[in-house]
């Protein structure tokens, strides 16, 4: 008979290498499976920053990765108070680290008006990521740089400010990542 430590031992060793290998799974979250499908909207209307906000954080209510939406929304706009999250060419990435965050998720949405967002270049704002991480920072910085390296290419901008369904948004996200993964 085989000795039960040995096999309580072993389950143990299993475990960690199991954690070990989800946390690294994390960080190699493609941006095409962090976008909620149910969190994409298509050329919605906002009227200010804090409203296109509010809707975005308000599309995640059922995310099973979100525990507690209003923590995560208070923590969206305590971000955004420290710095406007308007980049450049009519994007921003409003995004917060939360401890009620269990995996990194991404809403979506493009404007059918441009608006106000205190973007660094000046430029009105027409088409939001808002990132949602856990408080792992490695994660964060993952899905923002990864999310950067497709919004760095004029063309992927252009195709997606112009789609119009959330099934074509998402497929182009997932080909321009690929692209940008290739390339890079």
């Amino acid at each position: 008979m085989l000795n039960g430590a040995f096999y309580k031992n072993m389950l143990s060793a299993l475990e960690v290498s199991r954690s070990e290998a989800l946390e690294k799974k994390a960080h190699n979250l493609k941006v095409r499976y962090a976008i909620d499908e149910d969190a994409v909207s298509i050329k919605i209307h906002a009227t200010n920053k804090t409203e296109a906000i509010n809707m975005l954080v308000d599309s995640l209510k059922d995310n099973p990765n979100i525990e507690y939406l209003e923590a995560f929304r208070k923590a969206v706009f305590a971000s955004e108070a420290e710095s406007s999250t308007g980049i450049a060419d009519g994007i921003a990435l409003p995004h917060a680290k939360s401890s009620v965050v269990k995996k990194s998720v991404i809403a979506v949405a493009t404007l059918d008006t441009p608006i106000d967002f205190e973007s660094q270049d000046g430029k009105a704002v027409d088409t939001l990521f808002m990132i949602a991480s856990p408080e792992d920072a490695d994660a964060h910085l993952s899905v923002i740089g990864k999310l950067g390296l497709i919004l760095n290419e004029a063309a992927n901008v252009r195709a997606i400010k112009e789609v119009t369904n959330t099934l074509d948004l998402v497929d182009l996200i997932g080909k321009a990542e690929k692209n940008a993964i290739a390339a890079g």
